[in-house]
């Protein structure tokens, strides 16, 4: 639903006159997933509502802030401020879950950081945060008194008056019950309603000075939410990776690959030696390749398939390609698939697998190399166009950025946990593709998510030997009998998500760490 509304609202920006007004709604669509209603009790039996959006998440647990005058009673005893009970309930889910305060204050700023457990099945959506602004910019926001509203013209606002701490803006109608509600502008969220009275210059704190108070000046160590740059231009659902706009072209040159104590950290024996290698310029996907584009897959060519006796693996063409894992355990499995049977017999069904609700556009998991090369191969009969699995020397050109390389340890920083999902801020569960920064080329998840099949055979001394023009890995069998995976998973430590990590199995064996992407000659 949260898609379709998102869609929505970008057709309504291709037809109206503001397109200022059409960038809030569409922020609006897009954010509302994070925004919440909150109930709060105090000791003395009072209540009191507000707002409040999330704006980190680790270790499974999910971090919210709000108006410290929404959970805080002013005038309780000393140490008893505090709510005695918050209910929050999610915008886009009728379900009421239970939080506690972490920090709150009133002075100097109104202010509270609320913890909970991560729902079942949430996922934060990170890319949500906007530039600090500009006065007279026009605003608008989530929530009035326990309705998740979103205002049109006239019932918007305009920034007044910006200082360095806060944000005044004038609204033609602003409901009581907002207060901690998220202040939307055209790129994402800019501050946080502090005052919801009905009256003009209502303060909002800005969005820099939550994240200091968020992240307590730095000292915090989860991460507080990252800036999406541009709403204007929504992508409502994740169209087949064979279509252009899906794709990165990736200007071919030089890099040195391989391992560099200075650049990558401790080096692995088959990391080493780093070698100057040249890349022709190709094609490769932006995102790992999704459920519902493998499950479009499996349903084109259900007739085709054959079941294992426990109808649980899938071959196609006398090769094992996925496992149905998941199959009958309800909600999907952590560290398995989400596509799921839903005929005894697919091939007397026209569309027989489906994907577990919530998680389309999770990459995809439990699919061979043979999988992810069979897919490749149908995608080019789909399209005319020549799709393949990276070779290694070019997945590694990718994730160190190209020829736009900063020379990064991680595919877009050196920060693991901007770039990456692995098993120290995911739960130990794959995230919907490109929640986290892209590196230099525009390419997500290349570090962490899922461990991404590449086309080359496996040697651990294959770099003292490699050619230095576009190398394509080591011969077939019986020498080598594994294939390469580079780019670690969200179940490992953050460390094997290096950009010079090197891994390896056995290609007809399927995993909840495995996935891929899709390349292309660079016609």
């Amino acid at each position: 639903m949260q898609r379709l509304l998102f869609f929505a609202f970008y057709v309504f920006a291709l037809v109206s006159v503001s397109a200022q007004t059409d960038s809030i709604s569409i922020v609006a669509a897009a954010i509302k997933h994070n925004v919440a209603a909150i109930n709060s009790r105090f000791a003395s039996g009072t209540t009191e509502q507000g707002f409040g959006f999330v704006v980190g998440e680790r270790d499974g647990i999910l971090y919210l802030v709000t108006a410290g005058h929404v959970v805080m009673e002013e005038g309780a005893d000393p140490g008893k401020e505090n709510a005695s009970k918050i209910s929050i309930v999610f915008c886009e889910n009728d379900l009421t879950y239970t939080a506690s305060v972490r920090r709150a204050t009133i002075q100097p700023f109104d202010f509270a950081l609320l913890e909970m457990p991560k729902p079942s099945g949430y996922v934060w959506k990170a890319d949500c945060l906007g530039s600090n602004p500009k006065a007279n910019l026009k605003v608008g926001y989530i929530g009035r008194a326990n309705d998740c509203y979103v205002p049109t013209d006239p019932t918007r606002g305009y920034i007044n008056r910006v200082s360095l701490d806060r944000l005044f803006v004038d609204f033609n109608r602003l409901s009581r019950g907002t207060s901690g509600a998220p202040l939307i502008g055209p790129n994402g969220i800019i501050g946080m309603i502090i005052s919801a009275d009905q009256q003009a210059n209502e303060e909002v704190l800005t969005i820099d000075r939550l994240r200091n108070e968020v992240t307590n000046e730095g000292k915090n160590s989860f991460r507080f939410g990252v800036k999406k740059g541009n709403f204007v231009v929504p992508e409502p659902t994740t169209p087949p990776i064979g279509a252009d706009k899906n794709l990165v072209k990736v200007e071919g040159g030089k890099f040195k690959m391989g391992c560099i104590e200075s650049r990558d950290g401790k080096c692995n024996e088959d990391e080493t030696p780093a070698h100057e290698v040249s890349i022709k310029s190709f094609y490769l996907g932006k995102y790992e390749v999704t459920n519902t584009e493998y499950v479009e897959f499996l349903n084109a060519i259900a007739k085709e398939i054959k079941l294992d006796a426990n109808l649980a693996y899938v071959s196609y063409k006398d090769r094992t390609i996925f496992d149905l894992f998941c199959l009958g355990k309800k909600g999907g499995c952590p560290n398995s698939g989400y596509i799921e049977r839903i005929e005894y017999n697919p091939q007397l069904a026209s569309n027989p697998f489906k994907i577990v609700p919530g998680y389309e556009q999770h990459p995809v998991v439990m699919v061979t190399m043979y999988g992810a090369q069979s897919y490749c191969n149908w995608l080019s009969t789909k399209t005319g166009k020549t799709y393949r699995l990276p070779t290694e020397a070019e997945w590694e050109f990718a994730a160190r950025g190209g020829i736009k390389s900063k020379g990064y340890t991680y595919s877009g920083s050196n920060d693991w946990d901007e770039v990456s999902w692995s098993l120290d801020n995911s739960a130990n569960l794959t995230h919907e593709i490109r929640l986290k920064d892209p590196n230099e080329l525009g390419l997500y998840d290349m570090s962490g998510n899922v461990w991404e099949w590449c086309k080359d055979w496996y040697s651990k001394d294959y770099y003292k030997t490699s050619p230095a023009n576009d190398p394509q890995g080591p011969p077939p069998p019986p020498s080598p009998t594994y294939k390469v995976l580079r780019g670690g998973a969200f179940g490992q430590v953050f460390g094997l998500n290096r950009n010079a990590t090197r891994y390896s199995y056995d290609p007809n064996v399927p995993s909840g760490y495995f996935g891929f992407r899709v390349a292309r000659n660079g016609e």
